[in-house]
């Protein structure tokens, strides 16, 4: 805001957070983003979500009976289910004393990006590593996929080490890479950004057919690059070995 308007009170910051979602405002940017967003992205073979997946959270859907079909059947009762809390988010953006509680419009789809939100099954919200390291997806969450075509699973929201984390499930192929970086350089130089965790730190990712390309900077300066593939075989060396697990 300063930026844009040479100055910016505290005041002005939570005016801004409230325009951004207010239905009845000109500039409702945000509340335009979550119309459009959705919890779960099925393109071909790839899932995208933002936080992770686990048994407590396979094919669940608030308020309803679990989505056991497949992840496409599941990917769009979830996102039907967003919907329809955006709407009512519209419709009673207030706040309201109902049975002597406060509610408002949406609150279940605001509980689900919280910590242990939808009773502790959100993908949204979730950790997937293990005391800070990698971890293979359970055999049912495994299974799931695989029974619905999916091969490989992006996601972010957690943020960890300088590139992508790449994990391999042998079993199936399943490629699942979660890629939240923004936290590679917290000693990066925050004269004009004072949230800069990055510094100079990128990496993109990219889906190429069945390839998937990564490509980036680490933090030393140095540049990193591999093609994965589900079938490890089509992998030339070293890139076959990213994402496996090792005996030592």
């Amino acid at each position: 805001l300063a930026l844009l308007y040479g100055k910016a009170s505290d005041l002005d910051v939570v005016r801004s957070y409230r325009n951004s979602v207010d239905p009845k405002h000109p500039d409702s940017w945000m509340l335009d983003l979550l119309r459009v967003g959705q919890l779960a992205v099925v393109l071909g073979d790839a899932l995208f979500i933002h936080g992770g997946l686990y048994d407590e959270a396979l094919g669940a859907v608030p308020g309803q009976d679990p989505v056991t079909e497949s992840v496409q059947a599941w990917a769009k009762a979830l996102n039907a289910w967003k919907d329809s809390q955006v709407r009512d988010f519209e419709l009673r953006p207030d706040w309201r004393v109902e049975d002597e509680a406060s509610h408002r419009g949406g609150e279940g789809l605001l509980d689900y990006g919280c910590p242990d939100g939808a009773d502790g099954r959100t993908i949204v919200y979730h950790n997937p590593f293990n005391n800070g390291n990698p971890q293979l997806l359970s055999e049912a969450v495994e299974d799931f996929l695989h029974r619905s075509g999916i091969r490989r699973v992006f996601s972010g929201h957690q943020p960890h080490g300088e590139s992508p984390t790449v994990v391999r499930h042998v079993r199936t192929g399943l490629l699942v890479i979660t890629a939240d970086t923004s936290y590679s350089n917290m000693g990066a130089l925050k004269l004009f950004n004072h949230a800069n965790n990055r510094g100079e730190v990128v990496t993109s990712v990219r889906l190429e057919g069945s390839r998937v390309h990564l490509e980036g900077v680490l933090r030393d300066g140095a540049h990193h690059r591999c093609t994965l593939h589900c079938d490890r075989s089509q992998d030339q060396m070293p890139d076959a070995l990213v994402g496996c697990q090792l005996n030592d």
